[in-house]
């Protein structure tokens, strides 16, 4: 047997052949841990778990804080208005009234509300972002209006 029919790589050649690598292609990279892996004890784990939810719970505090403000300060709650109509959670001739506006910012979910802030509530990506927030949560909003 040849090298020639080992290595064939002309495709002019109806010979099958093959094409042998010698060495690393680069893909496939193992890894090696480095440090000592750390166990925690069920107490340990508890503390973190209750310091995180601390930090949430003053995070969504903080959030609150700033949808206050912003309603306060006269922000515009008009676009909850109107996709409470698009979805047909209510008549378009019926007026919504202020407080039920803001009951709903205030479970607007606080990543599409700063998202909103950043780029404006009636940006096409923040309000397909609302649509679908709106119809996961059609249950509260419904409790709500009535």
């Amino acid at each position: 047997m040849t090298n020639s029919a080992l290595y064939n790589t002309n495709p002019d050649d109806n010979r099958s052949g093959h094409t042998i690598i010698f060495g690393t292609t680069g893909y496939g990279k193992s890894q090696f841990m480095s440090g000592v892996p750390i166990e925690y004890s069920k107490e340990e784990l508890q503390e973190m778990k209750s310091e995180q939810d601390a930090l949430e719970e003053q995070e969504r505090k903080r959030n609150l804080e700033i949808k206050k403000t912003y309603i306060a300060h006269g922000g515009d709650v008009s676009f909850i208005d109107d996709i409470v109509k698009a979805s047909e959670l209510v008549p378009f001739d019926e007026k919504i009234p202020e407080d039920k506006l803001s009951e709903i910012l205030f479970i607007l979910d606080d990543g599409i509300f700063f998202q909103g802030l950043r780029w404006a509530f009636d940006d096409t990506e923040v309000r397909s972002e609302l649509y679908q927030w709106l119809e996961d949560n059609q249950a509260k909003i419904k409790e709500i209006l009535d």
